[in-house]
């Protein structure tokens, strides 16, 4: 019963994370309040969202495969999914200046 309820809050967690990309991808804005003054380019950072997306996705799913090198490698991916696409998101936020 817990693997079931951990599979429907990372799907809803999944599903709402990349409707805010695709919406910044279409839009040009995002959806979400607190990062609207942050992000510079919401281009770039809905690209970043999906591409984290699929990391979650992809390592969520390793879980569910038989063997250890396929394991090794879709998980190894999978991270490489998320940590290319936190960088993505970085990239679209606003440089904070500091003012000496």
């Amino acid at each position: 019963m817990p693997h079931v309820i951990s599979l429907i809050a990372v799907s809803v967690i999944v599903v709402l994370y990349a409707s805010s990309g695709v919406l910044a991808l279409i839009a040009g804005r995002l959806i979400v309040p607190w990062q609207r003054g942050r992000v510079l380019r919401p281009r770039l950072w809905g690209s970043g969202a999906l591409v984290f997306v699929a990391g979650i996705v992809l390592f969520r799913c390793a879980a569910t495969v038989s063997g250890a090198t396929a394991f090794g490698i879709l998980s190894a991916c999978g991270l490489v999914l998320m940590l290319s696409g936190g960088v993505l998101q970085f990239l679209g936020g606003r440089v904070v200046r500091v003012q000496a």
